[in-house]
């Protein structure tokens, strides 16, 4: 009788455990659903906006610059799907949780030259809440797989940065 208590005390404690960890996991992702506009005090212009849809395995992310509206809706899984640049130029998107940062990663073919072979160019965007969720800080940073990193790093460096966004609704 002594052992089943100990077996059920035990099996309880464990179903405790896993069932905490499984909720703190849960509340641990962020959400960064809402809408967020440029913050002009850092170089940007008003009418840069980014709406977010978050859901529990997707995220829907729409872009709105100079008028111009783009949808993409990554998996949050890091499985690739399709991507359309703002210029309307087709990819490849995934998106994924790596700690306290919501990144995701693009590559699209390009041509510098019409007569020149097509070269892929990768972005990767690291998306960070404010501990008040009230500014999104993206860090982008862009290269190209095919090409040597010494030439990536001068043709892209002047486009790799950071900018932060304020959220004007949730």
């Amino acid at each position: 009788m002594k052992q089943l208590f100990h077996l059920v005390a035990y099996a309880a404690l464990s179903l405790t455990l896993v069932s905490s960890a499984t909720t703190s996991k849960a509340a641990d992702k962020l959400d960064f659903s809402g809408t967020y506009s440029l913050d002009a005090r850092k170089g940007g212009t008003s009418d840069s906006i980014i709406q977010v849809a978050q859901r529990e395995n997707s995220v829907e992310v729409t872009r709105v610059e100079q008028g111009k509206r783009t949808t993409n809706i990554y998996s949050l899984d890091g499985s690739e799907g399709n991507y359309t640049t703002s210029s309307g130029s087709a990819g490849k998107g995934k998106a994924y949780f790596k700690g306290k940062f919501l990144v995701l990663e693009n590559v699209v073919l390009s041509r510098p030259q019409p007569s020149a072979p097509a070269i892929r160019l990768h972005s990767k965007e690291q998306w960070q809440l404010s501990t008040d969720s009230k500014i999104l800080t993206i860090k982008t940073t862009f290269d190209s797989p095919d090409v040597s990193s010494e030439i990536s790093n001068v043709v892209f460096e002047s486009v790799n940065g950071v900018m932060k966004y304020v959220r004007n609704s949730p």
